[in-house]
């Protein structure tokens, strides 16, 4: 049985301890700003000395008030997962030191099985250490080995993108409204059309272009929508959207405590 412990247990924290097979994990939490919550609270120490996998789910900005509060116990044998956003392994190593230490950037998704999570490991992470976190994750999602270097782009596209979905599907949702469709159907036709279209995406074997292209029939309804967002900027505004948050993700890494 692997001793799970959470530094941090807010959403994310809470998406993947729901979803950890507890026959394999033995969970635990440390969050002085969370009192209460549905498994055991430790002290920090108590939660070092007792866990075998440590997660860190703090906000980048804590990761040195963290690092202050660290008591003086051995990390040997430990592995140290960090879902900080911008956090390099360098930054973590220097915080921790040589040890078995993961950078993972799953999304709110876990929550119903459906995170992506991208990872990379230092070189101190053992085989057996590397199967036991693909396991946790694993039962979130779908999973993505990845060099460092892409971990604030995917940062940006899918640890941020679940709240840049919702943003598009509240405004198609508000234009079903207006047309006297009922806010809560229209969310359940856009949400199940961005399931439906994720899965072609995934496993269709086309492009975009080609599967818009199946949609579409001259002279169409399709092709009517497809024309407003041909004239509009809508492809610069979400490249912007994302390329403000892969910056952030930069800032970050270079030590901006700013709030996120």
């Amino acid at each position: 049985m692997t001793q799970l412990g959470f530094i941090g247990f807010g959403k994310m924290a809470q998406a993947l301890y729901s979803r950890a097979d507890k026959t394999l994990f033995t969970c635990s939490y440390y969050d002085p700003h969370l009192p209460e919550a549905t498994i055991p609270q430790r002290s920090l120490s108590e939660l070092i000395e007792t866990s075998d996998l440590i997660l860190l789910c703090i906000k980048p900005q804590s990761l040195s008030e963290l690092k202050n509060q660290w008591p003086p116990i051995s990390l040997e044998g430990k592995h140290i997962v960090s879902i900080l956003a911008g956090t390099t392994l360098a930054q973590l190593e220097t915080a921790f030191g040589k040890i078995a230490i993961t950078r993972v950037m799953p999304n709110t998704p876990a929550l119903v099985g459906q995170s992506m999570s991208a990872f990379t490991h230092n070189k101190h992470v053992t085989p057996a250490q590397k199967t036991t976190l693909l396991s946790l994750l694993n039962q979130c999602g779908h999973t993505q080995e990845v060099p460092e270097n892409l971990m604030n782009i995917i940062t940006a596209i899918s640890g941020s993108g679940p709240a840049f979905f919702y943003k598009i599907a509240d405004a198609i949702a508000q234009s079903g409204k207006e047309h006297n469709l009922d806010y809560e159907t229209a969310i359940v036709l856009t949400a199940q059309t961005m399931i439906g279209a994720g899965h072609m995406l995934l496993e269709a074997n086309k492009t975009p272009q080609t599967l818009i292209n199946d949609v579409s029939s001259p002279n169409g309804t399709t092709v009517a929508g497809l024309s407003v967002m041909a004239n509009s900027p809508i492809e610069n505004i979400l490249k912007d959207t994302i390329n403000a948050a892969y910056n952030r993700a930069i800032d970050l890494s270079k030590g901006d405590s700013h709030a996120i």
